[in-house]
C-alpha cells in the first residue's frame, strides 16, 4: 500500500486508479476503506461517476470534508502527471 500511494502521489495513473478503487472497495478490511480519500483521488482523476457512487456512502458532513480534501488533492496532485 505504501508504494502504491507513493506512486499515485508521483503521478502514476494506474496507481491512482488502483488506490482509489482499493480505498473504496467493499471487499477489503473495513479498517483500510477510506471513502473520503477515495473520493479525493477520483476527483484528481476527474472521475465524476465514481465520485457520485462514493458520495452515496458518505454522510453529509463527510461529503463536505471529502470535497475539501478533493480540492487539496487536485491542487497538489492533478498537475503531477
Amino acid at each position: 500500500m505504501k508504494w502504491i500511494r507513493k506512486s499515485a502521489e508521483n503521478g502514476n495513473l494506474m496507481a491512482r486508479i488502483g488506490l482509489a478503487k482499493f480505498l473504496s472497495s467493499d471487499d477489503v478490511d473495513k479498517d483500510l476503506v477510506n471513502y473520503m480519500e477515495a473520493y479525493a483521488w477520483y476527483a484528481v482523476l476527474n472521475d465524476e461517476i465514481s465520485m457520485k457512487k462514493i458520495s452515496l456512502k458518505l454522510k453529509p458532513d463527510e461529503l463536505e470534508q471529502a470535497k475539501k480534501l478533493s480540492k487539496e488533492y487536485i491542487d497538489k496532485y492533478r498537475n503531477n502527471k
